[in-house]
């Protein structure tokens, strides 16, 4: 299962490591609540998160108890590292001003939610 192509877990795990690193280099302590109200870890959800500030991202994939996929501005994807490890990790790309980009990222989440 670390390998599934399709899931891409192995860079999950990678990602996990690298924004925990970030954390902890930054100095912030993460102290995650309310992990008993989670669903399931086997049951496909979809978290939409709320920007509160630049360490959000490393918060979530560092400390979510779950592997997930993001849906993120196309522009974001561009950026090397950060961009080049989003598209080999699977996240999806979205186009925010073209209303295909929009449908197709709904049929691209819908398909990643239904592989698990």
């Amino acid at each position: 299962r670390i390998f599934d192509n399709a899931r891409r877990r192995a860079n999950d795990f990678v990602v996990q490591w690298w924004a925990r690193t970030t954390m902890t280099l930054f100095g912030a302590k993460v102290t995650v609540e309310g992990v008993e109200n989670l669903p399931p870890a086997d049951e496909a959800v979809m978290y939409v998160p709320n920007h509160c500030s630049f360490l959000d991202i490393f918060s979530l994939s560092g400390y979510l108890p779950r592997r997930f996929k993001y849906i993120s501005k196309i522009e974001i994807l561009r950026i090397p590292l950060i961009g080049w490890a989003m598209g080999l990790a699977k996240h999806i790309a979205i186009r925010r001003t073209d209303r295909a980009s929009q449908m197709k990222t709904l049929k691209d989440a819908i398909d990643t939610l239904k592989a698990g």
